[in-house]
């Protein structure tokens, strides 16, 4: 089986990506940024809770924020793609947090090119101020180019304080009893209301929660195996597994 190739950078406050895949499939997650998706040869298919979506060669892709999705190579064919994070703030004004942007689950065929190009120019950025021009552009081109709408972001309140309680004992045991606790429903309940407000399962949300902590760690440069006791993995050949199988590259990969 070939390896698969992949690299992560983050630019301020957006993140960037390059890979080729061949048989590597994401588990169920969501991101808290628009995801640009740019397939260069290939294809990928998107998988949600209602429909998929299969983004070929030469096309453009976005994946809204807070979407809960899986996604895998098609057909076990080398897929070349480049991927963009980019912040909510680009693209939904600060003063307005009951709008949102939606892009449609549709493919641009006709955005390569300019995409691409940015995607180019934004992976060469040193300076802040030119990388607010180029993400500018990017999210200029994005909303002209591509179909959207304007909506609110539906946020489930029931749950928030067990959201809230994850991140904070993140790297301890946690348990469906206290997080239904701390919501205040019944035990019955919470998996079946927290899988509607977040799109995930409590333990996929909880895992997910986990690997972004310890990305963070390994980037200040803390080693796999700290990082794997303090994002609340006990066992570092289990951590190992789980980071390779949401990025499809080892710990040691993103280490300083």
């Amino acid at each position: 089986m070939k390896k698969e190739q992949v690299s992560y950078r983050k630019i301020f406050d957006s993140e960037i990506f390059e890979g080729v895949l061949t048989s590597h499939i994401y588990p169920w997650h969501f991101h808290d940024s628009y995801t640009v998706i740019i397939i260069d040869s290939g294809a990928m298919k998107y998988v949600f809770r209602d429909d998929s979506v299969v983004v070929k060669a030469g096309q453009v892709f976005i994946v809204n924020a807070f979407t809960a999705h899986y996604n895998g190579v098609l057909n076990h064919m080398d897929c070349s793609y480049r991927v963009m994070f980019l912040p909510v703030r680009l693209f939904n004004l600060k003063e307005d947090d009951n709008r949102f942007t939606y892009f449609g689950k549709s493919v641009n065929d006709k955005a390569y090119n300019s995409i691409g190009a940015l995607y180019e120019k934004l992976k060469m950025v040193e300076f802040e101020a030119d990388y607010l021009v180029v993400t500018k552009n990017i999210a200029d081109e994005l909303l002209t180019g591509l179909e959207h709408k304007t909506g609110s972001l539906v946020i489930n309140d029931r749950v928030e304080a067990a959201v809230l309680y994850i991140h904070l004992h993140i790297d301890e045991k946690l348990t469906i009893a206290q997080l239904a606790d701390a919501c205040n429903i019944s035990h019955f309940h919470f998996q079946r209301v927290f899988k509607l407000a977040t799109g995930l399962t409590v333990n996929a949300y909880i895992q997910q929660c986990r690997m972004e902590h310890s990305r963070e760690l390994l980037r200040e440069g803390i080693k796999p195996v700290t990082t794997s006791l303090e994002s609340g993995f006990f066992d570092h050949s289990h951590f190992h597994k789980q980071f390779k199988k949401m990025y499809a590259l080892t710990p040691a990969h993103l280490v300083k």
